[in-house]
Parts: structure tokens; C-alpha cells; sequence
């Protein structure tokens, strides 16, 4: 059978004292619904938690990605622009996607991503909590 792309993704931090990992396993896109448009919500970026943001390409040409950053109020805060190769991933911090942005002060945050290219965009948020290293993975719909 002519099968899609199959992407994983792991997010860890490493543990003081025995170097070992403390991380999240992000299943196979293989069942992600694919779109040209997907929103992420339940993002936060402060002291206590940073965020990751990724998105995956299954179409077969490069495509351009708008992502836009909102406040808890919907106000858009930050607009950027990427390109994720064909059958690829990429998974950006959001400090290094908006450097620009005070991170550490955002709070709750949704994420919007769209391209105008075919339906072959899937985009999630992977946020971290800094204290412990506990990542948890939010499905963009």
C-alpha cells in the first residue's frame, strides 16, 4: 500500500546528577488529520513553562508556514513565517521562532498556523514545564 509519511518526534530534558532523559514521546503522524490551517490552544510560555512548536509537511513540496501567536484576550501578539521541507518536521522553541518576543512573560498562548499550499500541514505544541521537565503534547485541530 502506498503509505504516507510516518513522523515521530521526542522532547526531553536531561537530568542533573546521572545524565539521564526526562522526555515525551510524540506518536506517529500517521493518523494526524492534515490540513492547510490548524490551531493550537493550551500553549504557555512564562517562568514556569516554555513551549516547542512543530509542524510536519507530508506533501511532497517545500510549503510556507504563517504562524501567529494570540494572548489569552485573541489579540495577536507575534506573526512569523517558516518553510518545512517535503515529508519533513521541524519543532522550533517559540523563543527561538519569535526571538523578539519577552517569553517569559507571554502566559497562556494559541498558536494559528496556515499555508497556502495544499492540505498537507499538521501542527502541534509541545510545552515543557521548567521545574520538573514534564512535557506534555497539545494536537493542533
Amino acid at each position: 500500500p502506498n503509505v504516507g509519511p510516518i513522523v515521530n518526534s521526542r522532547t526531553y530534558t536531561t537530568r542533573q546528577g546521572d545524565g539521564g532523559t526526562f522526555g515525551q514521546w510524540i506518536d506517529s503522524t500517521e493518523t494526524a488529520k492534515f490540513g492547510r490551517e490548524a490551531v493550537v490552544t493550551g500553549l504557555r510560555a512564562d517562568g514556569n513553562f516554555r513551549t516547542n512548536l512543530g509542524f510536519v509537511n507530508s506533501g511532497d513540496q517545500p510549503i510556507g508556514v504563517t504562524v501567529k501567536i494570540y494572548n489569552r484576550f485573541s489579540q495577536e501578539i507575534a506573526s512569523g513565517f517558516l518553510t518545512v521541507q517535503p515529508k519533513s518536521q521541524t519543532q522550533p522553541s517559540l523563543a527561538h521562532m519569535f526571538p523578539h518576543l519577552n517569553v517569559l512573560g507571554l502566559g497562556p498562548i494559541t498558536m494559528k498556523a496556515t499555508t497556502d499550499t495544499g492540505p498537507t500541514l499538521f501542527a502541534y505544541g509541545s510545552v515543557i514545564d521548567n521545574r520538573s521537565g514534564d512535557p506534555i503534547f497539545i494536537r493542533g485541530k
